[in-house]
Parts: structure tokens; C-alpha cells; sequence
């Protein structure tokens, strides 16, 4: 059974924790796009989009949490708390996100995600 847009999504940002690369590029069309709005740059296709978040998981413990989801058959928000740890312990942050998915044919094609980012935050501690 092909996979909704709306499955899809839920799994990305419900088991982000626990996905490996080939998990987060089994989702993605050849095609998709992913893009974190306030940062500069595109990434596209299943491969450098997985690599992409698998390599953030190297470092950073993500966590998020679905506070609220809006999904029709081919699009879905997502308002969501992001939770990121450095393993190293020196630092963490929570920040809150907005993510729009669009999917065709039991893939992802295109994934948005839209929130206030601060490059110093790290250095700061959050405050």
C-alpha cells in the first residue's frame, strides 16, 4: 500500500530520531526539494537530502514533536517544536517550526520548513 502524504510526514518528524539515511531517502521523489526558508540554499533529490539530515544526527541529538497538522490528500502543515542537543553538551535549543509537505505517488516531493533562526543562538546558550 503506497504511503500518504500525510504518513509520510508524520513519519519524518515523529521518528527523525530514529531514521537512518536510507530511511529518510525512501521517502523522497527523485525530484523533491527541501528547504529550510530563513537559510540560504536548496537541497534537492532523495540523496543530498538525506545526507543533509542524516549528517545533522552525527552531531545533534533532533527531536520533534507535531503540535498541531492540517493535511489534505497532496499537502500538509506541520506546526511543530524542534528540539535540538549538541552531544557534546555544549548546547541545546528549542525552536519552533512550521513544515509543509507536498507529495504525489507515495513520495515527498516537496518539503518547507519556515522559522525565526538566529545563527548566534548557539552561542548564547538560547537566551
Amino acid at each position: 500500500m503506497t504511503a500518504t502524504t500525510e504518513e509520510l510526514a508524520r513519519r519524518v518528524c515523529e521518528r527523525w530520531h530514529e531514521l537512518s539515511p536510507e530511511d529518510f531517502r525512501a521517502v523522497f521523489a527523485e525530484d523533491c526539494i527541501y528547504q529550510n526558508m530563513p537559510i540560504p540554499g536548496m537541497k534537492r533529490g532523495p540523496e543530498e537530502i538525506a545526507s543533509t539530515l542524516a549528517t545533522l544526527g552525527d552531531e545533534i541529538d533532533v527531536k520533534l514533536q507535531v503540535m498541531n497538522l492540517v493535511a489534505t490528500p497532496e499537502c500538509v502543515m506541520v506546526d511543530r517544536q524542534d528540539s535540538f542537543k549538541r552531544q557534546d553538551g555544549s548546547g541545546s535549543m528549542e525552536l519552533p517550526v512550521v513544515g509543509v509537505f507536498e507529495g504525489a505517488n507515495g513520495k515527498l516531493t516537496v518539503w518547507r520548513d519556515q522559522f525565526h533562526f538566529d545563527p548566534t543562538f548557539w552561542e548564547t546558550g538560547g537566551e
